[in-house]
């Protein structure tokens, strides 16, 4: 099996991780350097190398007829410690005359391998050959040769190349090149390489400038200046990176120079983030007082994941309470300026403005929060009492302060109130009681008694009826009467022949009772019958989140129908009702 798939080509030369280097394997790779598929050939040279046996190579592949076969052959030659010089060079040299780019440029690399410091001067002639490809791979190679002169004459080759407008492919074997140079002089040319418009030779250029880790000082500049472009952002931030604490006086620099490309700035916090050192820190905390928001946003940001990643490092409280009073201050001025707007023109509630200012009063609390979270704590704060408030439960535990601690504290009464005024706060609690205790996936139906007065549902139910199904549900069966009624007052009867889908994925989530019939729910792979006294998605509804069984009558049935937007309107009304779901879902589970 294994070696028919290494005949198929199935394994991968990169994923080998032991020997294989028996000898019915390596014939079976030397049978296949004579296949009449170049890319068979090519497979074999590579298994052949990773299993340590590039030495059955025969040197007849340097004169394939496939030009890939002769370029990858004299790849296996450049890495071999074993090779025949003396036989070997006079056909390298040859092949530096190929009519194939690719070959004479890995001739020229193959050639210096065995040359060692040796002779390298006779590539020189090479700098000039008209594929940019070998002109650079022979530039490689003079530029560490240690002679003035053939180093003089690979720069001078190489920024040639550079120079050429209308050669994209050429200055981005250039930038390549420049990775495996090691003469320091040479750094400079990944300057106009890393600028240059053609995005493919830029992100080369910027992943030679950080090849041997930490980057030049001459090339931080433009590597600082590709923060602001979309794509490149990010490997120009990698590079900056790897440099450590010998880039952040330049970072700290741009981020305060408000002349600075704005986008190049906005994107110097995240960078600063990835060099985790006090001096990092200090630089964001006093960004913090810039006149750009989102500045100050990423700022913040990048100070919450450093603290949190790296505990030890420190941040000025002062600062931060100061800043926090600031943002609460803006807070309020645009609550102030909202309300007005409202109060002056009633049908102004809809307008572009108000939700404009809509969306700075929700971008002001999270940054209030995420402010109160870098002055008392780094760390996730504990919810201390949390589901005895939501259940409307006695303490079962008696809690004690081992250490100074800071708390932000509600009453019940206080926390219910603010439910009741915050339908959205309420559907997130829900959400996530629903997703910790595993109830989401694959509880769509939620088994339940059969209602007491089935055969009401052969006709249009009364309000009374309809309470009585509700009663019947086990999610509702603390309920009180009170409550039930209000419920019975937004619940639908719907009545579906076999065949219907009543579960539609451009609708929102809504709670299904069933009354009468038999209804088939499809999920994950598996399927259920729901009869009478069956409930199909009350985590969707209850959690806002969309039903993705897929839920088909199978014979004709008659449902009674909660919508998710009319239930939360009376669960404000009514949060004892909102506590008693949530005790049903916390028992529940």
């Amino acid at each position: 099996m294994f070696r028919r798939k290494m005949h198929t080509g199935a394994i991968q030369p990169a994923a080998v991780r032991f020997d294989i280097a028996d000898s019915r394997t390596i014939a079976l790779l030397v049978s296949e350097l004579w296949s009449a598929k170049d890319a068979s050939v090519v497979y074999a040279i590579d298994m052949l190398e990773t299993v340590g046996r590039p030495d059955v190579l025969p040197a007849s592949l340097l004169s394939h007829q496939s030009g890939n076969v002769r370029a990858r052959a004299l790849l296996a030659l450049e890495r071999s410690e074993s090779a025949d010089t003396e036989s070997m060079l006079p056909i390298v040299r040859r092949l530096m005359t190929d009519s194939e780019a690719d070959v004479r440029a890995a001739a020229v690399r193959a050639l210096a391998a065995l040359q060692q410091d040796s002779e390298r001067s006779s590539l020189r002639p090479h700098l000039a050959d008209p594929s940019p490809a070998v002109a650079a791979a022979a530039a490689v190679e003079l530029a560490d040769a240690g002679v003035a002169d053939d180093e003089s004459a690979a720069e001078a080759a190489l920024a040639r190349i550079i120079a050429d407008p209308d050669d994209p492919a050429g200055r981005r074997h250039a930038a390549a090149a420049l990775a495996r140079i090691r003469n320091p002089a040479f750094r400079i040319l990944l300057v106009p390489l890393i600028h240059d418009p053609d995005e493919s030779v830029a992100r080369e250029a910027i992943k030679s400038a950080g090849a041997r880790g930490s980057v030049d000082a001459l090339l931080v500049p433009a590597l600082v200046s590709r923060l602001g472009h979309r794509t490149l952002k990010q490997p120009a931030r990698e590079a900056l990176a790897a440099s450590g604490e010998a880039v952040v006086g330049v970072l700290t620099h741009v981020m305060a120079d408000p002349h600075e490309h704005v986008w190049v700035r906005r994107h110097v916090p995240a960078t600063l983030q990835a060099i985790p050192c006090q001096q990092s820190v200090d630089a964001l905390v006093t960004a913090l007082d810039d006149p750009d928001s989102f500045l100050r946003f990423k700022s913040v940001m990048a100070i919450e994941r450093l603290q949190r990643a790296h505990p030890e490092l420190q941040v000025p409280s002062g600062v931060i309470e100061a800043r926090l009073l600031r943002e609460a201050a803006h807070y309020c001025d645009r609550l102030t300026l909202r309300q007005n707007l409202i109060e002056r023109d009633t049908e102004s509630a809809g307008t572009l403005l108000v939700r404009a200012l809509d969306d700075k009063l929700t971008c002001s609390l999270d940054r209030i929060f995420r402010l109160l979270g870098l002055r008392y704590s780094a760390t996730e704060p504990a919810a201390l009492a949390f589901e005895e408030v939501l259940e409307g439960s006695p303490m079962a535990t008696t809690i004690t302060a081992t250490s100074r601690i800071a708390t932000l504290s509600m009453t019940p009464n206080e926390f219910l109130a603010l439910l009741s005024e915050n339908v959205g706060l309420a559907g997130g609690l829900f959400r996530q009681a629903i997703s910790s205790r595993g109830l989401g996936a694959g509880r769509t139906l939620v088994r339940g008694q059969r209602p007491s007065r089935e055969g009401a549902a052969t006709g249009e139910l009364g309000a009374v009826d309809r309470l009585l199904v509700l009663q019947s549900s086990p999610l509702l069966a603390h309920a009180t009467t009170a409550q039930l009624w209000s419920l019975s007052q937004i619940a639908r009867q719907v009545t579906l022949a076999a065949g219907a889908e009543p579960v539609k994925s451009d609708t929102g989530p809504s709670m299904l009772f069933v009354l009468t019939g038999t209804l088939r729910v499809d999920q994950g792979g598996a399927s259920a019958m729901a009869a009478a006294g069956d409930v199909i998605g009350v985590h969707e509804t209850l959690a806002g989140t969309r039903i993705e069984a897929t839920v088909t009558v199978v014979e004709p049935a008659t449902l009674l129908k909660l919508d998710r937007d009319e239930l939360f309107e009376l669960l404000a009304d009514h949060t004892d009702l909102l506590q008693g779901l949530f005790s049903k879902l916390v028992r529940q589970s």
